[in-house]
């Protein structure tokens, strides 16, 4: 996203990883290997900046053209249930394509967020991704909003590989790290009894951008502690290991270790 990526002028977000640090996390890599992964994300993060701003004015149609959700029937089946759905994902790919979303389900679609002190930069968040007509809920307010009473099922994103601050008690091991992971998701998923789905999101040949979504748990309330969080990082590992490139290594998620 544009908004998060103009930070990139300013050399705290820019890519900090050491060669050590890529093969701790990646520890099959080639030093040839590392250098082309690196020379992969920047050029993954310029088409992102490119591809996030023109989220700004796609239409509809267009946007739809662009990514492609193989097995969305996922979804309804758990409308046709009645159930509410939380959505967790990485910040892997193009996440933004998922703002098309509301035009394909039954649902009512929430993204979960944190708003930014920029704003001119909050502004062109809520403007990409709420266009399409997903509801923008502020993560300190997320709890209350899912617990109201709503007319139809609600299907809430989350992205799930935010730094919660080293204050947190959920440390996970991820990409070989001990990893300070934020569990509010799981949290509100027992809260709401929803079910919790990850989202895999893949580049595409023929389209930019193909979704998957699979099942991590119909029954949150029967889960452990970091039950959930757990599995939904051993998702992202998958995915991130498959096309190392695309996620987002640039927001420097060990900062604190």
């Amino acid at each position: 996203m544009v908004y998060a990526f103009i930070s990139l002028v300013d050399s705290r977000s820019v890519l900090w990883l050491s060669y050590f640090e890529f093969f701790s996390i990646i520890y099959f890599l080639s030093i040839g290997e590392v250098e082309q992964l690196i020379k992969d994300y920047y050029q993954h993060l310029a088409s992102m900046i490119v591809e996030v701003t023109r989220c700004f004015s796609i239409r509809c149609q267009q946007q739809l053209k662009r990514v492609s959700f193989s097995n969305i029937e996922l979804l309804e089946y758990y409308y046709a249930q009645n159930k509410n759905v939380i959505v967790l994902l990485g910040h892997y790919g193009n996440w933004e394509c998922l703002n098309v979303l509301p035009v394909l389900l039954s649902h009512e679609v929430n993204a979960i967020y944190k708003p930014l002190t920029n704003q001119i930069a909050e502004k062109f968040a809520q403007r990409v991704r709420g266009r399409f007509g997903i509801r923008l809920i502020p993560a300190s307010q997320a709890l209350r909003q899912l617990m109201k009473p709503h007319k139809m099922p609600q299907l809430t994103l989350f992205l799930a590989d935010q730094y919660p601050g080293k204050n947190t008690k959920c440390v996970l091991s991820f990409l070989n790290q001990s990893t300070y992971m934020f569990n509010g998701a799981e949290k509100l998923a027992r809260a709401t009894d929803a079910i919790v789905v990850y989202a895999d999101i893949k580049p595409s040949e023929n389209i930019c951008w193909e979704i998957r979504f699979s099942l991590i748990t119909e029954s949150p309330r029967q889960t452990l502690d970091h039950e959930i969080t757990t599995a939904f990082c051993s998702k992202l590992e998958e995915t991130i290991f498959h096309k190392p490139a695309y996620w987002l290594w640039s927001h420097r998620r060990w900062k604190d270790n």
